[in-house]
């Protein structure tokens, strides 16, 4: 009777392994994640995509603006940092930030060359 038992533990362990190992050897690996369908499991990926550049967050920027910000608060957010995928997103929303129009200061004009040239509230432009 314990022989018995014995045998029959042994025998659901090695069915249990190998469940196991043909679940995981069904699971896509994170290189095929990294480069597949699905532009957000790709951020999620601990492999580097090749397939979502720079080029495409920059796209989805302005064509898929709600990827973009699911993307963005993904990134930005506690578990950004850790994914290799994120440094693309990163780098396309420092370059938004820089060629985002710039609110107008008020006694600040730009002279022609790109230079900034203050001036005093209610004075007038070439007198200080």
């Amino acid at each position: 009777m314990i022989l018995h038992k014995v045998n029959t533990f042994g025998a659901a362990c090695v069915s249990a392994l190998l469940t196991l190992l043909v679940l995981s050897a069904c699971a896509p690996s994170p290189e095929s994640v990294a480069n597949g369908d699905d532009p957000m499991a790709a951020l999620r990926s601990t492999a580097v995509s090749t397939r979502y550049s720079t080029q495409f967050w920059t796209r989805s920027v302005r064509e898929q603006p709600a990827l973009w910000a699911e993307a963005r608060t993904y990134c930005l957010g506690p578990d950004g940092p850790q994914a290799p995928n994120c440094a693309v997103v990163r780098e396309v929303e420092a370059i938004e930030q820089m060629a985002a129009p710039k609110p107008a200061r008020p006694g600040v004009r730009m002279r022609m060359g790109g230079t900034f040239d203050s001036q005093p509230p209610g004075a007038s432009p070439g007198r200080p």
